[in-house]
């Protein structure tokens, strides 16, 4: 997906704010294009769980009990736990895209994705929209309160958005800056 410049919510809250601080556009801009990506993520993250957990459960791939555990992998930690982890993998996945960018080839990018998304997947860091799937499916199969999935997404969201906004995309409008570059456009 990032290979093929698909619009991923946390690689856009570092892209986005590039030409915000530089004064290139508004911040209600900014949001709109911020809000459209993160329903379009979240609703195929939704698509996704409501097809994949019952069909695995029907299946017999996994069993609810199972899809609980993961969820609550995910849930049943502090607020700050959930916000420093999600800051922790929204910086990573803002880095991500901006080590893509940089890279020449295909091979390199696909393995700079692998080392950083696997890296968040084995630290069990908290992603908003990846996290959503794994939430959701404890949701729509294993009981798991809606109301847990709403706290982990609020804290994950402003978590990522911290993550990439602070310290990857105003690192990269510093080093822009400083080369005299101008920052790109949102599309």
């Amino acid at each position: 997906m990032i290979v093929g410049k698909s619009e991923l919510f946390t690689e856009h809250t570092t892209l986005a704010v590039l030409p915000l601080v530089s004064g290139r556009t508004t911040v209600s801009r900014v949001a709109r294009f911020w809000s459209l990506v993160y329903v379009g993520n979240i609703t195929g993250a939704a698509g996704f769980a409501a097809v994949d957990a019952p069909l695995g459960v029907g299946l017999g791939l996994f069993m609810p009990e199972d899809v609980a555990r993961m969820s609550r992998h995910l849930t049943d930690f502090s607020a700050v736990v959930i916000f420093g982890s999600a800051v922790a993998a929204g910086w990573m996945m803002g880095l991500v895209s901006w080590l893509v960018t940089a890279a020449r080839d295909t091979m390199a990018q696909i393995l700079i994705i692998l080392l950083v998304a696997g890296s968040i997947y084995f630290l069990h860091l908290h992603h908003s929209i990846a996290g959503s799937v794994e939430v959701l499916m404890g949701v729509f199969v294993a009981g798991v309160p809606f109301a847990e999935y709403l706290r982990f997404l609020g804290l994950a969201t402003v978590g990522n958005a911290v993550g990439g906004i602070v310290f990857v995309g105003l690192v990269k409008f510093g080093h822009i800056s400083a080369s005299g570059t101008p920052p790109p456009r949102p599309r």
